[in-house]
């Protein structure tokens, strides 16, 4: 279950939705869950395959359609750039004139937690959410803020691992460290 805070400590999940267009808004709009990614379509009585439609229903149908497609295209561009950091996609779902449920909205919960005391391992982390979030060939304004606070987080993450390399790059050597306690010791007892 994904867990939303803020904070670097506590996972932090992000949503990448898919754009909100919404075609035919206000008409028979149905959310609901999912099953394995994706309702099964349903004919009601009024959408049976023996109806006929007007030109007007026909043109929503296949609007509803191309819409379907590209929510469907867009969430799986996600998932598949985010791998496991990527939860299941959830839809929202617009009923056409046939009686059919067609996706006409839908997201992508990421991870974007760092990795306590592994700066490296959290760019990487953040460098698969960044693919992620950007993956789908028209990302949506979320899409790019959950890039933008993944790359603000990245850079964090770097300066933390090029101080923690100039700390240990300051300080003796655990060898160099030893040889010199040798040295003393000798130098002390001749």
């Amino acid at each position: 279950m994904p867990i939303s805070a803020i904070g670097g400590v506590q996972p932090q999940t992000a949503y990448l939705p898919a754009a909100s267009h919404t075609p035919g808004a206000g008409r028979n709009r149905v959310v609901q869950g999912t099953e394995a990614g994706r309702l099964r379509p349903q004919e009601t009585a009024a959408g049976g395959p023996d109806r006929e439609y007007t030109e007007e229903q026909l043109a929503q149908i296949q609007e509803l359609k191309a819409r379907d497609q590209a929510v469907r295209q867009h969430e799986a561009a996600h998932q598949a750039a985010g791998g496991a950091l990527a939860g299941s996609a959830t839809f929202s779902y617009e009923r056409g004139p046939d009686g059919q449920l067609y996706a006409v909205g839908g997201e992508v919960s990421i991870d974007m937690s760092t990795i306590s005391g592994d700066p490296q391992a959290t760019i990487d982390k953040m460098r698969t959410v960044i693919a992620a979030a950007t993956a789908p060939s028209d990302p949506s304004s979320q899409d790019r803020a959950v890039a933008a606070q993944a790359m603000a987080t990245m850079i964090q993450a770097q300066q933390e691992l090029l101080r923690d390399t100039r700390q240990s790059e300051d300080a003796p050597h655990p060898s160099a460290y030893a040889r010199q306690q040798g040295v003393a010791a000798y130098q002390a007892q001749s």
